[in-house]
């Protein structure tokens, strides 16, 4: 009965490690992905797209991409640069969206290219979608007074087209 088992139990380890895909072991490539696959863009600040590594390289390490999308790049919005740069020891990339026009409902998509020391991972396409940004209507009425400490104002503001209320995504000041 022991040995039987032995066998059995010799046999098991023998299929488990069998089995195993070799190309997984040989495979050192890294592997280049974004962080995130989709974004909104409110259209008022720079967009912060985020590529990641694997295994940080040993040397600076370049990835490629593709755009595409309804948006036109140098008309709608601006990249700062053509390609992800991994500085040595680094595994986190950046390059920055910028808005040109926010009017209309538009999408950007980024597609990383496989390179010949990287490939691309789970995550290979990201996509930015551009909604549309509404003029304002506001009115002021002319009041005085004369203020010996603080005073706060509220304003209303709406948009044109649905006369929804307007939410800024920044701090306004007069």
């Amino acid at each position: 009965m022991g040995k039987l088992f032995r066998l059995v139990a010799l046999l098991a380890i023998g299929l488990t490690f069998g089995s195993c895909d070799k190309t997984d072991e040989q495979d050192n490539t890294p592997s280049v992905q974004f962080t995130n696959q989709v974004l909104l863009f409110d259209g008022y600040e720079p967009l912060t797209v985020e590529a990641t590594i694997s295994r940080a390289p040993s040397t600076e390490l370049k990835a490629q991409f593709a755009g595409e999308g309804t948006a036109v790049k140098d008309t709608d919005y601006e990249l700062s640069a053509e390609e992800f740069v991994f500085e040595s020891g680094k595994t986190t990339a950046t390059i920055l969206i910028t808005p040109l026009i926010t009017d209309k409902d538009s999408n950007i998509k980024l597609t990383l290219k496989p390179g010949s020391n990287y490939k691309v991972g789970n995550r290979g396409i990201f996509t930015v979608s551009v909604a549309e940004q509404q003029d304002i209507i506001y009115t002021f009425v002319k009041r005085s007074q004369d203020v010996l400490g603080e005073l706060d104002v509220n304003v209303s503001i709406l948009g044109a087209k649905d006369e929804s209320a307007f939410s800024a995504p920044f701090d306004i000041t007069f």
